[in-house]
């Protein structure tokens, strides 16, 4: 069930889009090599949200996050379609909090977030929760990094449900453009129509390669033909599609 990623159109990346791009590769928050993924894929790409470990590059990011906020998940108002901002993983713990303050200040909305601690504290599920409580009833974005297979997401929504919130949606910084596991579709796609919510990226992988193989990446060799060639055949047995 292999996809291909579409680079035909030469899609193209507004100016805060290559801004975040350019700094994710400085900062090497987005690396070219090989790495192995979760899901047992050997990956000539990552992108770890973790590395970003200043305040320029946090706040270049909740900006992102809240962009994508204002455009995908707030009336033309400005009232806020969720309650809280949840954090499925501890790497999400600073982008909670750093939302939650830009939203605060650009747009007087003060939001509660919370992230999931399971993993760090090892205790029953309602001590694991750093930040704000999660009420019943609450309208919950989760924030993620990427979607590869969508596992992630999987463990979110029970977790939410068991604490009576709702999960309205999910917003991450990249989607990596690959396929869900047992089927050909994106993963994106295929994890909103499972759970009926919107999910909504803020970087699409197609025009970030596109970028850094033509544009400021080609001058500075980030990615030339050789990686441009393992990046497409990497899509070729990975790339998702629209079904």
């Amino acid at each position: 069930m292999a996809g291909t990623l579409n680079l035909k159109s030469n899609p193209q990346l507004n100016s805060q889009e290559q801004k975040i791009v350019d700094r994710l590769i400085e900062t090497e928050a987005l690396k070219f090599g090989e790495f192995r993924l979760k899901s047992g894929r050997l990956a000539p790409f990552f992108l770890n949200v973790g590395d970003l470990g200043a305040g320029r590059e946090l706040a270049m990011i909740a900006d992102a996050y809240t962009t994508l906020i204002r455009r995908e998940f707030a009336s033309e108002t400005g009232e806020l379609h969720f309650d809280v901002l949840y954090g499925p993983t501890y790497k999400s713990i600073p982008l909670v909090a750093a939302i939650a303050m830009r939203l605060l200040e650009r747009f007087s909305r003060n939001v509660r977030y919370c992230a999931d601690c399971r993993e760090i504290k090892k205790r029953d599920d309602s001590e694991v929760l750093l930040g704000g409580p999660l009420n019943e009833g609450d309208r919950v974005l989760i924030i993620g990094d990427v979607t590869t297979s969508g596992r992630t997401i999987d463990d979110a929504v029970p977790f939410l449900e068991k604490q009576k919130a709702q999960a309205v949606g999910e917003i991450i910084l990249l989607d990596r453009r690959e396929r869900a596991e047992g089927t050909p579709e994106f993963a994106l796609e295929t994890t909103a129509k499972k759970y009926g919510f919107p999910v909504r990226a803020f970087l699409s992988m197609d025009k970030v390669i596109e970028y850094l193989y033509h544009g400021r990446g080609a001058r500075h060799g980030i990615i030339n033909n050789d990686l441009y060639q393992k990046l497409l055949e990497y899509y070729e047995q990975y790339g998702g599609r629209i079904i």
